[in-house]
């Protein structure tokens, strides 16, 4: 049957790569705005407002994924192989439409509005995880929509592919006013915490000094 033939197999295990990598993108993504250490991690990220360029959110989302597509190729070549091709081609989407919605919000065209530049800007922590699509924030009932006004999207093709490829994660000075930073209960801004400590100690040495003079 045509079905049995590899090339229609590998089609299938892609197609279902791009399902699977796009319904992990939402619920890890929703999982780090939940209690613990991914949250607190991920507050760095919202802090900076920033992407850390196309190269670094790839190799973030392709490296979990690894072992799931060694996995693969144990029932068979086809199957590997496609879903592999599937994973690599979702993340690498998900990568530019991660660092292009931190960069040039504009650009979106394939949403009606880009989901997760409206994250960050509202300071959204129970909405609007997706990034890549919106389409799983509307079926699990956590999309909102925001007021969205895009600027004129160029006509040179050029242009679409000018955000940054290979960048530094961004340090904790590298704030952006667009997305900013919302102190949380049980979130902390990285440091806050030593720089209070060290405010106070100051204080108290001061005041032993004025009381001993």
């Amino acid at each position: 049957m045509i079905w049995h033939h590899p090339i229609w197999v590998a089609l299938l295990a892609a197609a279902l790569a791009l399902v699977e990598g796009s319904l992990s993108e939402y619920w890890i993504h929703r999982s780090m705005h939940r209690r613990g250490w991914a949250r607190r991690r991920h507050g760095e990220h919202h802090m900076a407002g920033t992407g850390q360029g196309w190269a670094g959110e790839f190799k973030d989302y392709l490296s979990p994924a690894l072992p799931f597509c060694v996995l693969a190729f144990i029932p068979s070549l086809a199957i590997g192989a496609g879903f592999s091709a599937g994973v690599i081609l979702y993340f690498a989407f998900a990568a530019y439409s991660h660092q292009v919605q931190h960069e040039r919000p504009e650009l979106v065209f394939w949403m009606k509005a880009p989901v997760h530049h409206l994250h960050h800007r509202h300071h959204m922590t129970r909405y609007n995880y997706g990034i890549g699509l919106d389409i799983w924030d509307r079926w699990f009932g956590t999309y909102q929509q925001r007021q969205w006004q895009p600027k004129q999207r160029p006509r040179d093709l050029r242009a679409w592919f000018r955000i940054q490829w290979l960048a530094r994660p961004p340090t904790e000075e590298q704030i952006r006013e667009e997305s900013g930073w919302r102190s949380e209960p049980g979130l902390e801004r990285p440091g806050a915490r030593a720089t209070g400590e060290r405010k106070i100690g100051a204080t108290r040495r001061a005041g032993a000094g004025r009381a001993a003079s």
